[in-house]
């Protein structure tokens, strides 16, 4: 469910922002290809932190229960502060596209 939220607000700022401030169609792959990359390693960082500090990945949405995850110490606060940055990942790729095409030029 968490992953789901996480592409899914991926791919609308993706398209907004691509839109809006790229101007051509490699940029917009090249910040897709660095955004999903981002998601993908935020959301298994996190699965995996909680898994090792034993919590159920069945119910595994810190935005839902951080109850859960502010019980489990430091450890469970790590995870707490890891998923926000899967959502970062369309400003990292749109700079990562601006700044290639920089030093392209």
């Amino acid at each position: 469910m968490l992953l789901g939220y996480m592409l899914m607000w991926s791919a609308v700022m993706t398209a907004t922002l691509g839109f809006v401030r790229l101007q051509h169609w490699r940029q917009f792959v090249g910040m897709a290809a660095v955004s999903l990359l981002i998601v993908f390693t935020a959301y298994a960082l996190a699965a995996q932190t909680a898994s090792s500090i034993g919590l159920d990945l069945d119910f595994f949405n810190p935005i839902a229960y951080p109850n859960l995850y502010w019980a489990q110490g430091p450890l469970g606060w790590m995870v707490l502060m890891i998923v926000p940055c899967g959502w970062l990942a369309p400003v990292i790729g749109l700079n990562t596209a601006q700044r290639w095409e920089f030093l392209a030029l």
